[in-house]
């Protein structure tokens, strides 16, 4: 869903192969290399590693460990590997791309068996590591402008992920566990090759208390809160729904009308060229506008998202300016009402990526535009 201003992007030719988009990120490794002055990245976070591999995965199952990086020098691409997983990424992470697979020695730090390849050369990392030039925060910036492949995967996890919040929203009954509620929820979306990074399902005053919180075995009694963070050929995003059964809750309507009201507000302001630092001011008035300014720093409200969930955080104190194919996540809440969705920043407005799809439609002004939030579903 986009600014109601403003047409949809149509898109007149198919996106790109994985093969073309690779091309990209080796041309945009290698111009950043020459920029700073290095002759060589070694690239080893799951979002690095995602990034330039155009969606592949360095994870070791559910471990949280990395069992493949990346090596990138002027003329030459590599990937080193744990010798156990070196055909699974041959076959499943990295499969036609033009990148010499290599193994690495068993329990050897990825910059002892970079060195192997790179000898002497000056050299840049994504973490901080010993005989690198730490590059975490340049690294992260050049992944935020999202390739047209990239573009075409956000919409699908859009769609995804809103289609099943809502789904798993709209069957809610009283007495039904947050935990089961994540289950069904993480079913849904494994059978449509989406991760689950994190799952929120917040059962009536559990969120006044822990904010967005992860789901417990509270059993729902009034209301609740359904979202989730999905990762989809690396890229994150999320969104979530609210619940409410029956017209008692009135604290909690009154509460998830102001956060509809600055999520709105951050999404309109969410434009490019918008310095981070006056795009944060902004949100943090809608705060005091709503008389609720002391819940500004209770919760993160936004950040910039990608291949990290969380890839650039929005300073107040920051220069950086907001620049087409960027993907934001805003979260506000007020009180135990959270909302959340992701959004698109390009070079005429926004797009919500994680739309409404059967769902009631709040219609929330700014500035002489409507902007469409989702509303709370209310049963009786």
């Amino acid at each position: 869903m986009r600014s109601t201003v403003l047409e949809p992007v149509q898109f007149a030719l198919p996106p790109p192969s994985r093969a073309e988009d690779f091309a990209v990120k080796q041309r945009r490794a290698r111009e950043f290399m020459q920029d700073q002055n290095v002759d060589a990245l070694l690239l080893t976070t799951p979002a690095a590693f995602s990034w330039y591999t155009s969606g592949g995965e360095n994870l070791w199952g559910c471990t949280g460990q990395t069992c493949a990086a990346v090596v990138i020098t002027r003329d030459q691409n590599w990937v080193l590997a744990e010798p156990s997983q070196l055909e699974r990424i041959r076959c499943e992470q990295i499969p036609g791309l033009p990148l010499e697979l290599l193994p690495a020695a068993r329990y050897s730090p990825w910059e002892v068996e970079a060195r192997k390849l790179i000898g002497r050369k000056k050299c840049g990392s994504d973490v901080h590591l010993e005989d690198c030039e730490a590059m975490v925060g340049r690294l992260a910036r050049l992944r935020v402008d999202l390739t047209p492949l990239e573009l075409s995967r956000y919409r699908e996890l859009g769609k995804i992920l809103s289609n099943q919040v809502e789904g798993v929203s709209r069957s809610v009954e009283p007495g039904q566990r947050e935990a089961d509620l994540a289950g069904l929820l993480a079913q849904r979306l494994l059978k449509l090759g989406v991760q689950p990074v994190e799952l929120n399902i917040v059962a009536d005053d559990r969120a006044n208390q822990f904010g967005s919180a992860s789901f417990h075995d509270a059993a729902v009694q009034q209301r609740c809160w359904v979202a989730a963070t999905g990762r989809y050929f690396g890229l994150h995003a999320s969104t979530g729904r609210a619940i409410c059964f029956g017209q008692s809750n009135r604290h909690f309507i009154r509460d998830y009308r102001r956060t509809s009201m600055i999520s709105a507000a951050c999404i309109y302001y969410s434009r490019a060229g918008m310095k981070t630092a006056e795009l944060i001011h902004k949100v943090q008035r809608c705060y005091d506008q709503v008389q609720r300014g002391d819940e500004f720093s209770r919760v993160e409200p936004g950040w910039i998202t990608g291949h990290a969930r969380y890839t650039w955080p929005l300073f107040t104190s920051s220069p950086y300016r907001l620049c087409p194919s960027t993907a934001l996540i805003w979260q506000p809440i007020v009180g135990g009402a959270p909302s959340c969705d992701t959004i698109l920043v390009d070079e005429t407005g926004y797009e919500t990526l994680t739309c409404l799809v059967k769902w009631p439609v709040m219609q929330i002004e700014i500035n002489s535009h409507q902007i469409e939030r989702p509303d709370l579903l209310i049963r009786e």
